[in-house]
């Protein structure tokens, strides 16, 4: 990993997260409130920090490359245990307990 006073940063690694998710630039740009070239800077810039292409490019969409996937697993591993730490269950409903009642 090249470290000429460059570090990953957590927009860096947000980008990354939502471009793999979408699977195409642009539209993880749409969906970051951010232009494409930004997006893709950042990324390009988080693949030159980390000395690995992370996607596969094509006109019409990304595909994650074997590092890529690794870098995914742990920003999604993080985000499980920083939700779970903090109490926060955001991406799933609150469990119902058996014999209680909602109210209406």
């Amino acid at each position: 990993m090249h470290n000429e006073g460059r570090t990953v940063d957590l927009r860096q690694l947000q980008y990354f997260v939502v471009a793999a998710r979408a699977e195409h630039f642009t539209r993880a740009a749409a969906q970051l409130n951010v232009v494409q070239s930004a997006l893709s800077s950042a990324i390009k810039a988080l693949e030159e920090e980390l000395d690995a292409p992370l996607f596969i490019r094509s006109t019409r969409k990304v595909r994650l490359t074997a590092a890529g996937r690794a870098l995914l697993e742990r920003p999604k591993r993080c985000w499980k245990r920083l939700r779970m730490r903090a109490g926060l269950f955001m991406m799933s409903p609150m469990p119902k307990v058996a014999g209680s009642r909602s109210e209406p």
